[in-house]
Protein backbone atom coordinates (compact mmCIF):
# COMPACT_ATOMS: atom_id res chain seq x y z
CA UNK A 1 0.00 0.00 0.00
CA UNK A 2 1.18 3.65 -0.62
CA UNK A 3 -0.18 4.80 2.66
CA UNK A 4 2.31 4.25 5.81
CA UNK A 5 1.33 5.32 9.57
CA UNK A 6 4.43 7.55 9.11
CA UNK A 7 3.11 9.38 5.95
CA UNK A 8 0.07 11.11 8.51
CA UNK A 9 2.12 11.68 11.50
CA UNK A 10 1.99 15.30 11.67
CA UNK A 11 -2.37 14.49 11.75
CA UNK A 12 -4.49 16.40 14.28
CA UNK A 13 -6.73 14.71 16.99
CA UNK A 14 -10.11 14.99 17.60
CA UNK A 15 -12.53 12.99 19.92
CA UNK A 16 -15.72 12.90 20.22
CA UNK A 17 -17.63 10.86 22.83
CA UNK A 18 -20.94 10.10 22.15
CA UNK A 19 -22.81 9.13 25.29
CA UNK A 20 -26.43 7.26 24.23
CA UNK A 21 -28.10 3.98 23.56
CA UNK A 22 -25.91 3.31 20.54
CA UNK A 23 -22.60 4.59 22.23
CA UNK A 24 -19.60 5.60 19.92
CA UNK A 25 -15.90 7.23 20.82
CA UNK A 26 -14.65 8.51 17.50
CA UNK A 27 -11.67 9.38 16.91
CA UNK A 28 -10.76 11.99 13.68
CA UNK A 29 -7.40 12.65 12.30
CA UNK A 30 -6.88 15.65 10.35
CA UNK A 31 -4.58 16.27 7.56
CA UNK A 32 -4.99 19.28 5.31
CA UNK A 33 -4.32 19.01 1.45
CA UNK A 34 -4.01 22.25 -0.41
CA UNK A 35 -2.05 24.48 -3.42
CA UNK A 36 0.81 24.50 -0.45
CA UNK A 37 1.01 20.96 -0.50
CA UNK A 38 1.34 20.22 -4.38
CA UNK A 39 -2.63 19.95 -5.22
CA UNK A 40 -2.51 20.94 -9.08
CA UNK A 41 -5.41 23.40 -8.30
CA UNK A 42 -7.47 24.61 -5.10
CA UNK A 43 -11.05 23.76 -6.62
CA UNK A 44 -11.52 19.74 -6.13
CA UNK A 45 -14.68 18.58 -7.78
CA UNK A 46 -13.54 14.18 -7.80
CA UNK A 47 -11.47 11.84 -6.15
CA UNK A 48 -10.66 8.26 -6.93
CA UNK A 49 -8.23 5.61 -6.33
CA UNK A 50 -6.56 3.33 -8.97
CA UNK A 51 -5.63 -0.36 -8.60
CA UNK A 52 -2.25 0.49 -7.24
CA UNK A 53 -3.27 2.87 -4.67
CA UNK A 54 -2.67 5.89 -6.17
CA UNK A 55 -5.32 8.63 -5.72
CA UNK A 56 -6.09 10.64 -8.88
CA UNK A 57 -7.66 14.24 -7.63
CA UNK A 58 -9.76 15.92 -10.22
CA UNK A 59 -9.28 19.55 -10.65
CA UNK A 60 -9.90 22.69 -11.92
CA UNK A 61 -7.10 22.41 -13.77
CA UNK A 62 -7.26 18.95 -14.79
CA UNK A 63 -6.04 15.55 -12.46
CA UNK A 64 -3.24 15.07 -10.25
CA UNK A 65 -1.67 11.90 -8.76
CA UNK A 66 -0.92 11.43 -5.13
CA UNK A 67 1.35 8.37 -3.89
CA UNK A 68 0.70 9.07 0.00
CA UNK A 69 3.60 11.80 0.16
CA UNK A 70 3.44 14.19 -3.56
CA UNK A 71 1.09 15.05 -6.15
CA UNK A 72 2.23 14.21 -9.76
CA UNK A 73 1.04 15.29 -13.04
CA UNK A 74 3.75 13.97 -15.17
CA UNK A 75 1.51 10.86 -16.53
CA UNK A 76 -0.94 13.31 -18.37
CA UNK A 77 -1.71 13.96 -21.88
CA UNK A 78 -0.82 17.41 -22.95
CA UNK A 79 -4.53 17.80 -23.96
CA UNK A 80 -5.60 16.93 -20.30
CA UNK A 81 -2.89 19.11 -18.68
CA UNK A 82 -5.63 21.74 -17.99
CA UNK A 83 -9.01 20.09 -18.33
CA UNK A 84 -11.55 20.72 -15.57
CA UNK A 85 -12.19 17.39 -14.43
CA UNK A 86 -16.07 16.64 -12.75
CA UNK A 87 -16.53 13.50 -12.36
CA UNK A 88 -14.76 10.14 -12.28
CA UNK A 89 -15.62 5.76 -11.62
CA UNK A 90 -13.83 3.03 -11.44
CA UNK A 91 -15.19 0.16 -13.02
CA UNK A 92 -15.22 -3.48 -12.62
CA UNK A 93 -11.90 -3.72 -14.62
CA UNK A 94 -10.35 -0.99 -12.69
CA UNK A 95 -9.78 1.62 -14.91
CA UNK A 96 -10.55 4.69 -13.78
CA UNK A 97 -13.41 7.29 -16.02
CA UNK A 98 -13.00 11.01 -16.15
CA UNK A 99 -15.64 13.08 -17.01
CA UNK A 100 -14.75 16.39 -17.79
CA UNK A 101 -16.31 20.08 -18.03
CA UNK A 102 -15.72 20.55 -21.51
CA UNK A 103 -17.29 17.12 -22.57
CA UNK A 104 -14.33 15.35 -22.92
CA UNK A 105 -14.05 11.77 -21.53
CA UNK A 106 -10.91 10.40 -20.89
CA UNK A 107 -9.59 6.41 -18.88
CA UNK A 108 -6.46 5.65 -17.02
CA UNK A 109 -5.62 1.83 -17.66
CA UNK A 110 -3.10 1.81 -15.16
CA UNK A 111 -0.84 2.27 -17.88
CA UNK A 112 -1.74 5.38 -19.37
CA UNK A 113 -4.33 7.42 -20.04
CA UNK A 114 -6.31 7.53 -23.00
CA UNK A 115 -9.01 10.74 -24.62
CA UNK A 116 -12.15 10.16 -26.11
CA UNK A 117 -13.10 13.54 -27.80
CA UNK A 118 -16.94 13.46 -27.59
CA UNK A 119 -17.03 17.54 -29.31
CA UNK A 120 -19.17 15.79 -32.11
CA UNK A 121 -22.03 15.33 -29.54
CA UNK A 122 -21.72 17.65 -26.96
CA UNK A 123 -19.07 20.33 -25.01
CA UNK A 124 -21.30 20.06 -22.08
CA UNK A 125 -20.41 18.93 -18.86
CA UNK A 126 -20.02 15.24 -17.82
CA UNK A 127 -21.36 15.10 -14.65
CA UNK A 128 -21.50 11.95 -13.54
CA UNK A 129 -20.64 8.26 -14.96
CA UNK A 130 -21.87 4.30 -14.29
CA UNK A 131 -21.64 0.70 -15.48
CA UNK A 132 -24.26 -1.61 -16.15
CA UNK A 133 -23.80 -5.36 -15.87
CA UNK A 134 -22.75 -5.91 -19.49
CA UNK A 135 -19.66 -3.20 -18.28
CA UNK A 136 -20.92 -0.86 -20.70
CA UNK A 137 -20.07 2.93 -19.38
CA UNK A 138 -22.99 5.49 -19.48
CA UNK A 139 -21.73 9.69 -19.26
CA UNK A 140 -24.76 12.08 -17.82
CA UNK A 141 -23.92 15.49 -20.13
CA UNK A 142 -25.44 18.46 -18.60
CA UNK A 143 -27.22 19.70 -21.85
CA UNK A 144 -27.01 16.71 -24.57
CA UNK A 145 -28.29 13.60 -23.02
CA UNK A 146 -26.79 10.65 -21.98
CA UNK A 147 -23.22 8.99 -23.67
CA UNK A 148 -22.81 5.51 -23.98
CA UNK A 149 -19.97 3.45 -24.78
CA UNK A 150 -19.01 -0.26 -24.97
CA UNK A 151 -15.11 -1.13 -24.08
CA UNK A 152 -13.46 -3.62 -25.76
CA UNK A 153 -16.01 -3.30 -28.03
CA UNK A 154 -15.67 -0.20 -29.84
CA UNK A 155 -14.64 3.62 -29.21
CA UNK A 156 -17.61 5.37 -30.84
CA UNK A 157 -19.58 7.03 -28.06
CA UNK A 158 -23.41 6.71 -28.30
CA UNK A 159 -25.78 9.30 -27.99
CA UNK A 160 -29.62 9.54 -26.36
CA UNK A 161 -30.94 12.93 -26.53
CA UNK A 162 -33.47 14.03 -23.55
CA UNK A 163 -34.57 17.48 -24.68
CA UNK A 164 -35.71 20.14 -21.90
CA UNK A 165 -33.57 18.18 -18.90
CA UNK A 166 -30.42 18.99 -17.60
CA UNK A 167 -28.82 16.11 -16.17
CA UNK A 168 -26.63 15.73 -13.09
CA UNK A 169 -26.59 12.10 -11.89
CA UNK A 170 -27.19 8.42 -13.25
CA UNK A 171 -28.44 5.17 -11.39
CA UNK A 172 -28.42 2.23 -13.04
CA UNK A 173 -31.53 -0.14 -12.85
CA UNK A 174 -31.45 -3.06 -15.22
CA UNK A 175 -30.68 -4.18 -18.38
CA UNK A 176 -31.53 -0.62 -20.74
CA UNK A 177 -32.86 1.27 -17.89
CA UNK A 178 -31.33 3.94 -15.81
CA UNK A 179 -32.44 6.46 -13.16
CA UNK A 180 -31.66 9.95 -14.57
CA UNK A 181 -31.29 13.12 -11.77
CA UNK A 182 -32.26 16.36 -12.97
CA UNK A 183 -32.95 19.99 -12.24
CA UNK A 184 -36.55 18.94 -12.41
CA UNK A 185 -36.79 15.93 -10.62
CA UNK A 186 -35.85 12.15 -11.35
CA UNK A 187 -36.69 10.32 -14.35
CA UNK A 188 -36.67 6.45 -15.05
CA UNK A 189 -35.35 6.05 -18.52
CA UNK A 190 -35.52 3.14 -21.96
CA UNK A 191 -32.46 3.39 -23.70
CA UNK A 192 -33.34 2.28 -27.32
CA UNK A 193 -30.76 0.15 -29.27
CA UNK A 194 -30.09 3.15 -31.51
CA UNK A 195 -29.37 6.09 -31.14
CA UNK A 196 -31.62 7.67 -33.82
CA UNK A 197 -34.73 6.25 -31.45
CA UNK A 198 -36.43 8.36 -29.20
CA UNK A 199 -35.77 7.82 -25.25
CA UNK A 200 -38.68 6.96 -23.70
CA UNK A 201 -38.66 8.71 -20.20
CA UNK A 202 -41.02 9.13 -17.18
CA UNK A 203 -41.02 11.55 -14.17
CA UNK A 204 -41.52 9.75 -10.67
CA UNK A 205 -44.80 11.71 -9.41
CA UNK A 206 -43.73 11.28 -6.00
CA UNK A 207 -40.73 12.80 -5.52
CA UNK A 208 -40.21 16.59 -5.64
CA UNK A 209 -39.58 18.94 -9.11
CA UNK A 210 -36.19 19.66 -7.48
CA UNK A 211 -32.48 19.58 -8.61
CA UNK A 212 -31.18 15.54 -7.59
CA UNK A 213 -27.88 16.16 -7.53
CA UNK A 214 -26.54 12.77 -6.38
CA UNK A 215 -27.63 9.17 -7.23
CA UNK A 216 -26.30 6.32 -5.27
CA UNK A 217 -27.28 2.54 -5.02
CA UNK A 218 -27.05 0.37 -1.56
CA UNK A 219 -24.02 -2.22 -1.55
CA UNK A 220 -26.20 -5.66 -2.70
CA UNK A 221 -28.99 -4.02 -2.75
CA UNK A 222 -31.55 -2.80 -5.39
CA UNK A 223 -32.20 0.36 -3.10
CA UNK A 224 -30.77 3.82 -4.18
CA UNK A 225 -30.32 6.80 -2.14
CA UNK A 226 -31.41 10.02 -3.48
CA UNK A 227 -29.54 13.63 -2.52
CA UNK A 228 -31.56 16.49 -3.57
CA UNK A 229 -30.83 20.28 -3.42
CA UNK A 230 -33.39 21.35 -1.27
CA UNK A 231 -35.52 18.48 -0.03
CA UNK A 232 -33.09 16.14 1.95
CA UNK A 233 -32.66 12.38 1.54
CA UNK A 234 -34.65 9.96 -0.24
CA UNK A 235 -35.04 5.99 -0.67
CA UNK A 236 -35.95 5.01 -3.76
CA UNK A 237 -36.74 1.16 -3.88
CA UNK A 238 -38.38 -1.10 -7.06
CA UNK A 239 -41.56 -2.50 -6.08
CA UNK A 240 -43.61 -5.49 -6.82
CA UNK A 241 -46.59 -3.11 -6.61
CA UNK A 242 -47.97 -3.53 -10.60
CA UNK A 243 -49.15 0.07 -10.41
CA UNK A 244 -46.14 1.75 -8.53
CA UNK A 245 -42.77 1.38 -9.35
CA UNK A 246 -41.10 2.34 -6.87
CA UNK A 247 -41.44 2.71 -3.09
CA UNK A 248 -40.29 6.36 -1.84
CA UNK A 249 -39.43 7.13 1.51
CA UNK A 250 -38.02 11.07 2.76
CA UNK A 251 -35.18 9.77 5.27
CA UNK A 252 -34.45 12.97 6.01
CA UNK A 253 -37.87 13.47 7.88
CA UNK A 254 -36.70 11.24 10.82
CA UNK A 255 -33.21 12.74 11.59
CA UNK A 256 -34.48 16.13 11.04
CA UNK A 257 -32.48 16.61 8.21
CA UNK A 258 -35.68 17.54 5.84
CA UNK A 259 -34.59 20.51 3.67
CA UNK A 260 -30.10 19.52 3.33
CA UNK A 261 -28.89 20.69 0.53
CA UNK A 262 -26.58 17.38 -0.33
CA UNK A 263 -24.41 17.45 -2.60
CA UNK A 264 -22.69 13.99 -2.85
CA UNK A 265 -23.60 10.62 -1.02
CA UNK A 266 -21.39 7.08 0.34
CA UNK A 267 -21.49 4.16 1.16
CA UNK A 268 -18.35 3.13 3.84
CA UNK A 269 -17.24 -0.32 4.84
CA UNK A 270 -19.47 -0.91 7.29
CA UNK A 271 -22.33 0.11 5.67
CA UNK A 272 -23.35 3.57 7.16
CA UNK A 273 -24.22 6.46 5.05
CA UNK A 274 -22.29 10.07 4.57
CA UNK A 275 -23.81 12.97 3.16
CA UNK A 276 -21.83 15.84 2.21
CA UNK A 277 -24.01 18.98 2.69
CA UNK A 278 -23.80 22.35 1.06
CA UNK A 279 -24.20 24.70 4.82
CA UNK A 280 -24.70 21.65 7.58
CA UNK A 281 -21.34 19.99 7.21
CA UNK A 282 -21.15 15.89 6.93
CA UNK A 283 -24.43 13.91 8.13
CA UNK A 284 -23.28 10.56 9.15
CA UNK A 285 -25.99 8.28 9.38
CA UNK A 286 -25.56 5.07 11.50
CA UNK A 287 -26.33 1.35 10.56
CA UNK A 288 -27.26 -1.59 12.72
CA UNK A 289 -26.21 -4.31 10.41
CA UNK A 290 -28.20 -7.46 11.76
CA UNK A 291 -31.32 -5.18 10.54
CA UNK A 292 -30.10 -2.80 8.09
CA UNK A 293 -31.54 0.12 9.49
CA UNK A 294 -30.48 2.89 10.57
CA UNK A 295 -30.27 3.67 14.71
CA UNK A 296 -28.82 7.16 14.96
CA UNK A 297 -27.39 10.24 13.27
CA UNK A 298 -24.32 12.36 13.90
CA UNK A 299 -23.43 15.58 12.48
CA UNK A 300 -19.63 16.88 12.17
CA UNK A 301 -19.65 20.68 11.17
CA UNK A 302 -17.61 23.80 12.20
CA UNK A 303 -19.64 23.52 15.97
CA UNK A 304 -17.51 20.41 16.83
CA UNK A 305 -14.36 20.84 15.01
CA UNK A 306 -15.11 20.07 11.46
CA UNK A 307 -12.92 22.76 9.46
CA UNK A 308 -15.98 24.27 7.32
CA UNK A 309 -19.35 23.35 6.48
CA UNK A 310 -19.60 22.97 3.06
CA UNK A 311 -18.89 19.75 1.83
CA UNK A 312 -19.17 19.21 -2.31
CA UNK A 313 -17.47 15.47 -2.28
CA UNK A 314 -16.72 12.36 -0.12
CA UNK A 315 -14.37 9.55 -0.92
CA UNK A 316 -13.46 6.60 1.22
CA UNK A 317 -9.83 4.83 -0.05
CA UNK A 318 -8.90 1.49 0.24
CA UNK A 319 -7.13 2.04 3.67
CA UNK A 320 -10.53 3.57 5.06
CA UNK A 321 -9.65 6.92 5.20
CA UNK A 322 -12.12 9.69 4.33
CA UNK A 323 -11.61 12.65 1.94
CA UNK A 324 -13.45 15.43 2.06
CA UNK A 325 -13.61 18.36 -0.26
CA UNK A 326 -14.68 21.59 1.21
CA UNK A 327 -16.18 24.71 -0.73
CA UNK A 328 -14.55 27.84 0.26
CA UNK A 329 -16.50 29.74 2.33
CA UNK A 330 -14.21 32.90 4.55
CA UNK A 331 -11.20 29.88 4.40
CA UNK A 332 -9.92 29.17 1.24
CA UNK A 333 -10.68 25.93 -0.38
CA UNK A 334 -8.88 22.53 1.06
CA UNK A 335 -9.29 18.95 1.06
CA UNK A 336 -9.23 17.46 4.15
CA UNK A 337 -8.28 13.26 5.05
CA UNK A 338 -9.39 11.80 8.44
CA UNK A 339 -8.76 8.22 9.66
CA UNK A 340 -12.03 7.11 11.96
CA UNK A 341 -11.60 4.62 14.69
CA UNK A 342 -15.12 3.20 16.04
CA UNK A 343 -15.65 1.82 19.12
CA UNK A 344 -19.09 -0.23 19.23
CA UNK A 345 -20.69 -1.24 22.55
CA UNK A 346 -20.48 -5.35 21.91
CA UNK A 347 -24.45 -5.06 23.53
CA UNK A 348 -25.43 -4.63 20.21
CA UNK A 349 -23.26 -7.09 18.69
CA UNK A 350 -20.68 -5.10 17.53
CA UNK A 351 -16.91 -5.16 17.51
CA UNK A 352 -14.17 -3.13 17.67
CA UNK A 353 -13.02 -2.27 14.28
CA UNK A 354 -10.02 0.39 13.62
CA UNK A 355 -9.42 1.99 10.59
CA UNK A 356 -6.22 3.90 10.12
Amino acid sequence: MIYSKYSFRTLILVLFCLIAGETIAQTFRFNTYGIEEGICDRFVYTINQDQKGFLWIGTGAGLCRFDGFQFYTDELDDTLRESFVLASYKDKLGNLWFGHKDGIISVYNGKSLKVFNAAEYTISPINDIIEDDEGNLFFATQNNGILKLQPGVSDELVQFEMPGLLIYSLGFLKENKLLVGTHDGIFTVVLPEESQSPVVFSKIENLPSTKVQCITKKRDSDLFWIGTYDNGLFRLTPSANATQSFQVKHVGEEYNIDYLNIQSIFEDIDGNLWLGTFGDGVVKLVIYPETGEFVNSFTYSEANGLPGNNIKYMFQDIEGNIWIRFIPSIRKDQVKVYSVCYRMRKVFGWVVKEVY
